[in-house]
């Protein structure tokens, strides 16, 4: 955020008097804009039934987080309006670089996540990309936020198709989300269970069936998270031991790709054979054999809402033409490959133990 920030204010987009001020507030929000996350990232709003977005936004507002930030000059209440993208003139141009298709916040972590995963792709052009960016001149709907320079287009282009892959290879990996799935049902079934100290004082929320407090989450972690787990695999309680061993001990659930033919036979008549399969192997399938479904966008297009609606709008990328007119990419002459990505990809996964796996293809054949 510093970087994107010096560079509008070297190339004169940002003015001297009110460059500190932005910078301040850009740096914190930059900052402060995931405190709510809670263990594991994203994964744990599934889990615990919260959005990180309110955790952040409570935390920032309150002591000891808004103290320090009234010390700054910045205000607590700006921050979370920019988070929300309900901030209205200069400070718009903060919000579209914190959370947008093309943000500080992916710049971040598309490069270094591709680093510590050891995939060749996913890198990107960082200086290229910053200082292409220049502030839309014009009134309109564009009024104070970022676009491209024509110039820049294919390095956001390889930015684009980067992070599509790394959602692929990556972050929806089918390890990945089949170690989300376990977790999901050791909580599940621990909060099912109701047993007197079974669920630790940093998880209480699970027993009243109520969403975490800002408190809550903050008090949990990714090692308190995993301690619990580790506890839980020594319950007497046999289904809940088995799933947390699998987690503890890396037995991580198979899946089969449910195809469009896939799903409609499973619906059509293998599901019955499956459960029955599962029932022969002692695995109870309500926990252990769940099906992933998703769906992601690699690049959502601009669409034009109403006009009450335009200070969230903003989230895409804009391009210069040839003819210096503003552009979302997607509309480029020459952004086939753009245009590709803008379709909603659906998956199915179904999971299992990996003792069952060999005898759920087979149902599956003619």
């Amino acid at each position: 955020m510093e970087r994107i920030l010096e560079h509008f204010r070297r190339v004169k987009e940002i003015g001297k008097n009110e460059f500190e001020g932005m910078l301040k507030t850009g740096m914190a929000t930059a900052l402060l804009h995931d405190i709510g996350h809670g263990p594991l990232s994203h994964s744990s709003e599934q889990f615990f039934n919260f959005k990180h977005e309110e955790i952040s936004a409570q935390v920032i507002t309150q002591p000891p987080i808004s103290d320090i930030l009234d010390r700054a000059r910045v205000n607590p209440k700006t921050i979370v309006k920019i988070i929300n993208h309900t901030i209205t003139g200069r400070c718009t141009l903060i919000s579209q670089m914190i959370s947008s298709e093309l943000d500080a916040d992916r710049l971040d972590y598309l490069g270094r996540d591709s680093y510590f995963a050891g995939v060749g792709f996913g890198t990107i052009d960082l200086e290229r990309i910053i200082s292409m960016l220049r502030v839309f001149k014009g009134s309109g709907i564009l009024e104070n936020h970022a676009i491209t320079l024509n110039k820049g287009k294919y390095a956001v282009e390889d930015y684009i198709v980067g992070r599509h892959l790394m959602y692929e290879a990556v972050y929806f990996h089918k390890a990945t989300r089949g170690a989300e799935q376990l977790i999901a049902s050791a909580i599940r079934r621990a909060s099912e269970l109701k047993q007197s100290g079974l669920i630790p004082a940093e998880f209480q929320f699970l027993e009243n069936d109520s969403s975490p407090s800002a408190a809550q989450i903050l008090a949990i972690d990714d090692h308190t998270l995993f301690s619990t787990l580790t506890h839980w695999q020594h319950s007497n309680d046999p289904l809940l031991s088995d799933i947390c061993r699998r987690i503890i001990e890396r037995r991580l659930l198979k899946s089969i790709d449910l195809t469009n033919e896939r799903f409609h036979a499973y619906h059509d008549g293998v599901k019955k054979k499956f459960l029955k399969l599962a029932e022969r192997h002692n695995v109870n399938s309500d926990y252990l054999c769940p099906i992933d479904s998703w769906a992601v966008t690699p690049y959502k297009p601009y669409i034009v809402r109403p006009a009450d609606d335009q200070p969230s709008v903003i989230t895409n990328i804009f391009v210069e033409d040839e003819a210096g007119k503003p552009t979302e990419i997607s509309q480029l002459p020459d952004a086939e490959v753009i245009r590709a990505l803008t379709a909603k990809k659906y998956v199915d996964r179904l999971y299992m133990p990996e003792e069952m796996k060999e005898e759920a293809v087979a149902l599956f054949k003619p």
